[in-house]
Protein backbone atom coordinates (compact mmCIF):
# COMPACT_ATOMS: atom_id res chain seq x y z
CA UNK A 1 0.00 0.00 0.00
CA UNK A 2 1.39 3.38 -1.02
CA UNK A 3 1.29 5.83 1.90
CA UNK A 4 3.18 8.76 0.41
CA UNK A 5 1.79 11.34 -1.97
CA UNK A 6 -0.34 14.47 -1.84
CA UNK A 7 -4.00 15.32 -1.56
CA UNK A 8 -5.77 18.54 -2.52
CA UNK A 9 -8.96 19.84 -0.94
CA UNK A 10 -10.72 23.00 -2.09
CA UNK A 11 -14.01 24.40 -0.83
CA UNK A 12 -15.67 27.70 -1.73
CA UNK A 13 -18.79 29.17 -0.16
CA UNK A 14 -20.59 32.41 -0.94
CA UNK A 15 -23.81 33.82 0.52
CA UNK A 16 -25.56 37.10 -0.10
CA UNK A 17 -28.75 38.78 1.04
CA UNK A 18 -30.30 42.11 0.07
CA UNK A 19 -33.33 44.15 1.04
CA UNK A 20 -34.61 47.25 -0.73
CA UNK A 21 -37.17 49.29 1.16
CA UNK A 22 -39.24 52.10 -0.40
CA UNK A 23 -40.43 54.33 2.43
CA UNK A 24 -41.93 56.91 0.09
CA UNK A 25 -41.63 58.03 -3.53
CA UNK A 26 -38.61 60.12 -2.45
CA UNK A 27 -36.90 57.85 0.09
CA UNK A 28 -35.36 54.49 -0.80
CA UNK A 29 -32.88 52.44 1.23
CA UNK A 30 -30.96 49.30 0.32
CA UNK A 31 -29.21 46.99 2.79
CA UNK A 32 -26.98 44.10 1.79
CA UNK A 33 -24.75 41.55 3.41
CA UNK A 34 -22.33 39.06 1.93
CA UNK A 35 -20.17 36.26 3.23
CA UNK A 36 -17.40 34.50 1.33
CA UNK A 37 -15.21 31.65 2.53
CA UNK A 38 -12.35 30.03 0.64
CA UNK A 39 -10.58 26.92 1.88
CA UNK A 40 -7.67 25.33 0.05
CA UNK A 41 -5.36 22.67 1.41
CA UNK A 42 -2.56 20.72 -0.18
CA UNK A 43 -0.69 18.24 1.97
CA UNK A 44 0.34 14.62 2.32
CA UNK A 45 -1.95 11.62 2.14
CA UNK A 46 -1.29 10.99 5.84
CA UNK A 47 -2.03 14.56 6.99
CA UNK A 48 -4.39 14.29 9.94
CA UNK A 49 -4.31 10.48 9.65
CA UNK A 50 -0.98 9.16 10.91
CA UNK A 51 1.95 10.78 12.70
CA UNK A 52 4.82 8.83 11.15
CA UNK A 53 7.53 11.22 12.38
CA UNK A 54 6.68 10.65 16.04
CA UNK A 55 6.33 6.91 15.42
CA UNK A 56 9.91 6.82 14.09
CA UNK A 57 11.16 8.67 17.21
CA UNK A 58 13.84 10.56 15.30
CA UNK A 59 15.88 12.61 17.81
CA UNK A 60 15.24 16.33 17.55
CA UNK A 61 12.31 15.95 15.13
CA UNK A 62 8.63 16.27 16.00
CA UNK A 63 5.58 15.47 13.92
CA UNK A 64 3.87 18.68 15.03
CA UNK A 65 0.30 19.57 14.14
CA UNK A 66 -1.83 16.98 12.27
CA UNK A 67 -1.96 19.22 9.19
CA UNK A 68 1.76 18.54 8.67
CA UNK A 69 1.85 14.80 9.32
CA UNK A 70 3.51 12.57 6.78
CA UNK A 71 6.65 10.61 5.98
CA UNK A 72 10.10 12.25 6.17
CA UNK A 73 11.90 12.80 2.89
CA UNK A 74 14.75 10.36 2.26
CA UNK A 75 16.93 11.05 -0.77
CA UNK A 76 19.48 8.44 -1.90
CA UNK A 77 21.86 9.44 -4.69
CA UNK A 78 21.42 7.34 -7.85
CA UNK A 79 18.31 5.66 -6.39
CA UNK A 80 14.67 6.56 -6.09
CA UNK A 81 13.98 8.31 -2.83
CA UNK A 82 11.30 7.37 -0.34
CA UNK A 83 8.84 9.37 1.72
CA UNK A 84 6.88 12.52 1.04
CA UNK A 85 8.21 15.65 -0.58
CA UNK A 86 9.75 18.50 1.38
CA UNK A 87 6.99 21.00 0.51
CA UNK A 88 3.87 21.50 2.54
CA UNK A 89 1.54 21.60 4.15
CA UNK A 90 0.02 24.70 2.57
CA UNK A 91 -3.43 25.60 3.90
CA UNK A 92 -5.55 28.70 3.31
CA UNK A 93 -8.76 29.27 5.24
CA UNK A 94 -9.96 32.78 4.42
CA UNK A 95 -13.28 34.50 4.89
CA UNK A 96 -14.88 37.90 4.41
CA UNK A 97 -18.09 39.27 5.98
CA UNK A 98 -19.57 42.47 4.60
CA UNK A 99 -22.52 44.73 5.51
CA UNK A 100 -23.49 47.87 3.60
CA UNK A 101 -26.33 50.36 3.32
CA UNK A 102 -27.20 52.95 0.69
CA UNK A 103 -30.01 55.45 1.20
CA UNK A 104 -31.26 58.02 -1.31
CA UNK A 105 -33.51 61.00 -0.61
CA UNK A 106 -34.91 63.42 -3.18
CA UNK A 107 -35.81 66.93 -2.01
CA UNK A 108 -36.71 69.38 -4.73
CA UNK A 109 -33.61 70.01 -6.79
CA UNK A 110 -31.43 67.95 -4.43
CA UNK A 111 -30.71 64.23 -4.77
CA UNK A 112 -29.07 63.16 -1.52
CA UNK A 113 -27.29 59.86 -0.96
CA UNK A 114 -25.53 58.52 2.10
CA UNK A 115 -24.45 55.18 3.45
CA UNK A 116 -21.59 53.05 4.57
CA UNK A 117 -19.93 49.67 4.58
CA UNK A 118 -18.20 47.56 7.20
CA UNK A 119 -16.11 44.55 6.30
CA UNK A 120 -14.40 41.89 8.41
CA UNK A 121 -11.63 39.92 6.73
CA UNK A 122 -9.90 36.84 8.10
CA UNK A 123 -6.79 35.42 6.48
CA UNK A 124 -5.50 32.18 7.97
CA UNK A 125 -2.57 30.42 6.41
CA UNK A 126 -0.29 27.53 7.33
CA UNK A 127 2.71 26.69 5.21
CA UNK A 128 6.26 25.47 5.38
CA UNK A 129 9.03 23.39 3.86
CA UNK A 130 10.97 20.57 5.52
CA UNK A 131 8.33 20.27 8.22
CA UNK A 132 8.77 16.47 8.39
CA UNK A 133 12.53 16.60 7.96
CA UNK A 134 14.74 15.69 5.01
CA UNK A 135 17.62 13.19 5.02
CA UNK A 136 20.04 12.92 2.10
CA UNK A 137 22.50 10.07 1.56
CA UNK A 138 25.39 10.30 -0.88
CA UNK A 139 28.25 8.10 -2.08
CA UNK A 140 30.84 10.01 -0.05
CA UNK A 141 30.62 8.08 3.27
CA UNK A 142 31.31 4.75 1.50
CA UNK A 143 33.95 6.03 -0.89
CA UNK A 144 37.25 4.14 -0.70
CA UNK A 145 40.06 6.73 -0.73
CA UNK A 146 42.77 4.08 -1.20
CA UNK A 147 41.39 2.94 -4.54
CA UNK A 148 39.43 6.07 -5.47
CA UNK A 149 36.44 3.85 -6.16
CA UNK A 150 33.08 5.52 -5.91
CA UNK A 151 30.94 4.59 -2.96
CA UNK A 152 27.31 3.54 -2.95
CA UNK A 153 24.62 5.85 -1.56
CA UNK A 154 22.35 2.94 -0.64
CA UNK A 155 25.19 1.46 1.39
CA UNK A 156 25.51 4.83 3.13
CA UNK A 157 21.79 4.64 3.86
CA UNK A 158 22.08 1.14 5.34
CA UNK A 159 24.97 2.30 7.52
CA UNK A 160 23.02 5.37 8.65
CA UNK A 161 25.70 7.75 7.37
CA UNK A 162 23.54 10.72 6.43
CA UNK A 163 25.16 13.48 4.37
CA UNK A 164 22.63 16.28 4.81
CA UNK A 165 19.66 16.83 7.11
CA UNK A 166 17.16 19.68 6.96
CA UNK A 167 14.17 20.45 9.18
CA UNK A 168 11.96 23.49 9.74
CA UNK A 169 12.14 25.08 13.18
CA UNK A 170 8.33 25.25 13.18
CA UNK A 171 5.43 25.48 10.78
CA UNK A 172 4.81 29.03 9.61
CA UNK A 173 1.33 30.14 10.60
CA UNK A 174 -0.57 33.43 10.49
CA UNK A 175 -4.03 34.42 11.66
CA UNK A 176 -4.55 37.86 10.17
CA UNK A 177 -7.62 39.96 11.02
CA UNK A 178 -8.81 43.28 9.63
CA UNK A 179 -11.98 45.35 10.08
CA UNK A 180 -12.41 48.18 7.59
CA UNK A 181 -15.27 50.60 7.08
CA UNK A 182 -16.46 53.33 4.72
CA UNK A 183 -18.93 56.21 5.14
CA UNK A 184 -20.06 58.65 2.48
CA UNK A 185 -22.49 61.49 1.75
CA UNK A 186 -23.14 63.26 -1.54
CA UNK A 187 -25.59 65.76 -2.95
CA UNK A 188 -26.46 66.20 -6.62
CA UNK A 189 -27.95 69.68 -6.88
CA UNK A 190 -29.64 70.55 -10.14
CA UNK A 191 -29.36 74.32 -10.00
CA UNK A 192 -30.77 74.91 -13.49
CA UNK A 193 -31.70 72.61 -16.38
CA UNK A 194 -28.20 73.28 -17.74
CA UNK A 195 -26.18 73.41 -14.52
CA UNK A 196 -25.75 70.57 -12.01
CA UNK A 197 -23.44 70.64 -9.00
CA UNK A 198 -22.24 67.45 -7.32
CA UNK A 199 -20.71 67.61 -3.84
CA UNK A 200 -19.72 64.84 -1.49
CA UNK A 201 -17.58 63.50 1.32
CA UNK A 202 -16.24 59.98 1.74
CA UNK A 203 -14.27 58.51 4.62
CA UNK A 204 -12.38 55.25 4.36
CA UNK A 205 -10.50 53.44 7.10
CA UNK A 206 -8.57 50.34 6.12
CA UNK A 207 -6.30 49.36 9.00
CA UNK A 208 -3.23 47.13 8.68
CA UNK A 209 -3.55 43.43 9.38
CA UNK A 210 -3.22 42.14 12.94
CA UNK A 211 -1.91 38.63 13.60
CA UNK A 212 -3.94 36.88 16.30
CA UNK A 213 -1.10 34.45 17.02
CA UNK A 214 1.00 37.23 18.57
CA UNK A 215 4.12 36.15 16.66
CA UNK A 216 4.30 38.94 14.08
CA UNK A 217 7.72 40.65 13.92
CA UNK A 218 9.25 43.46 11.93
CA UNK A 219 12.46 45.48 11.77
CA UNK A 220 12.35 48.86 13.56
CA UNK A 221 15.00 51.45 12.75
CA UNK A 222 15.84 53.58 15.76
CA UNK A 223 17.87 55.98 13.61
CA UNK A 224 19.20 56.45 10.10
CA UNK A 225 22.97 56.85 9.85
CA UNK A 226 25.02 57.36 6.71
CA UNK A 227 28.42 56.87 8.35
CA UNK A 228 29.71 53.34 9.09
CA UNK A 229 30.73 51.84 12.45
CA UNK A 230 28.18 53.60 14.63
CA UNK A 231 29.27 53.19 18.25
CA UNK A 232 25.96 54.15 19.91
CA UNK A 233 24.01 50.88 20.09
CA UNK A 234 20.78 52.72 20.94
CA UNK A 235 20.73 53.79 17.28
CA UNK A 236 20.92 50.20 16.02
CA UNK A 237 17.89 48.57 14.33
CA UNK A 238 15.96 46.03 16.41
CA UNK A 239 13.47 43.27 15.73
CA UNK A 240 10.08 44.32 17.06
CA UNK A 241 7.47 41.75 18.08
CA UNK A 242 3.81 42.62 18.44
CA UNK A 243 2.33 42.95 21.90
CA UNK A 244 3.71 44.19 25.19
CA UNK A 245 5.17 42.56 28.24
CA UNK A 246 8.05 42.49 30.68
CA UNK A 247 8.87 38.82 30.20
CA UNK A 248 10.91 37.00 27.58
CA UNK A 249 10.15 38.50 24.13
CA UNK A 250 11.06 35.11 22.62
CA UNK A 251 8.27 33.35 24.54
CA UNK A 252 6.55 30.84 22.24
CA UNK A 253 9.09 31.25 19.44
CA UNK A 254 11.53 28.55 18.36
CA UNK A 255 13.80 30.87 16.39
CA UNK A 256 16.58 33.12 17.67
CA UNK A 257 18.35 36.08 16.05
CA UNK A 258 21.90 36.27 17.43
CA UNK A 259 23.42 39.74 17.86
CA UNK A 260 20.08 41.41 17.04
CA UNK A 261 17.86 42.63 19.87
CA UNK A 262 14.24 41.49 19.97
CA UNK A 263 11.90 43.85 21.83
CA UNK A 264 8.20 43.66 22.67
CA UNK A 265 7.17 47.06 23.98
CA UNK A 266 4.10 47.94 21.88
CA UNK A 267 5.67 50.99 20.23
CA UNK A 268 3.85 50.26 16.94
CA UNK A 269 0.80 48.47 18.33
CA UNK A 270 -0.24 44.92 17.52
CA UNK A 271 -0.24 45.57 13.77
CA UNK A 272 3.35 46.88 13.81
CA UNK A 273 2.29 49.73 11.50
CA UNK A 274 1.32 53.30 12.33
CA UNK A 275 -2.36 53.75 11.41
CA UNK A 276 -3.60 56.52 9.14
CA UNK A 277 -7.08 57.66 10.17
CA UNK A 278 -7.25 60.76 7.94
CA UNK A 279 -8.50 59.34 4.64
CA UNK A 280 -11.24 61.89 3.94
CA UNK A 281 -12.11 62.35 0.30
CA UNK A 282 -14.01 65.35 -1.04
CA UNK A 283 -15.81 65.47 -4.34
Amino acid sequence: MNLNGTKLLTNFEQYMGTNTRVFSPTIVTETRFGYTRFYNSIGTLLAGVRNVVDELKIPGLSGGAPVGWGIPTVSIANYNGIGDGTDGPFVNNNSSLQFLNNTSITRGKHSLRFGGEIRRDQYNQVGTQYGRGSFSFSTTPTWDPSTSSQGDAFASFLLGNVTLTEAAAQIASVQYRQTSFVMYFDDVWKITPKLTLSLGLRYENTPPWTDQSGNLTTVFYNAYDTTPNVADQSRYPVFLRQGTGTGDPYAGLKVRWPNITLVRDGRLGDSLVHRDNNDLLRG
